[in-house]
């Protein structure tokens, strides 16, 4: 019967709650920065959308690496549209672009999805119910 007062010890040991707490889910990796060269003003480029920053700012992937990735401004953003939105609409889906601006990084532009705005079709997206830029809105103006 020695076995019985290790198992003992080790349920009422503070070890396995420390264990289980060490195995939740891990923090999100950080954004990878979007580094490839910028288009010139009026080129078209197009891409699968890889990352997406804020509900007006995404990458456009040209090619595998964030060294490839265009960071796109959109200018025609509808106001309100939330990041969640915006992942729901764009993320992994090639999107056609032309590059209209020139940001501190990459460029300000216009991108469509099969043939609609995209930011037309992210504001139609409806957020996920517990998506925080929506809450953080909704305490903005007292909901």
């Amino acid at each position: 019967m020695k076995a019985l007062p290790i198992v003992l010890a080790l349920a009422t040991s503070p070890l396995p709650l420390q264990a289980a707490a060490d195995q939740s889910c891990p923090a999100p990796p950080p954004m990878a920065h979007c580094t490839a060269a910028a288009p010139k003003l009026g080129e078209m480029f197009s891409g699968a959308v890889l990352q997406v920053m804020e509900g007006d700012v995404l990458c456009v992937a040209l090619g595998p690496t964030p060294d490839q990735w265009v960071h796109v401004r959109l200018v025609d953003t509808v106001v309100g549209v939330s990041r969640a939105q915006m992942m729901r609409a764009a993320f992994a889906r090639t999107v056609d672009c032309v590059a209209v601006g020139r940001e501190a990084v990459g460029v300000a532009g216009v991108c469509a999805l099969d043939g609609e705005p995209l930011a037309k079709v992210a504001a139609a997206a409806p957020p996920p119910p517990d998506d925080p830029d929506r809450l953080a809105r909704g305490a903005e103006i007292g909901l």
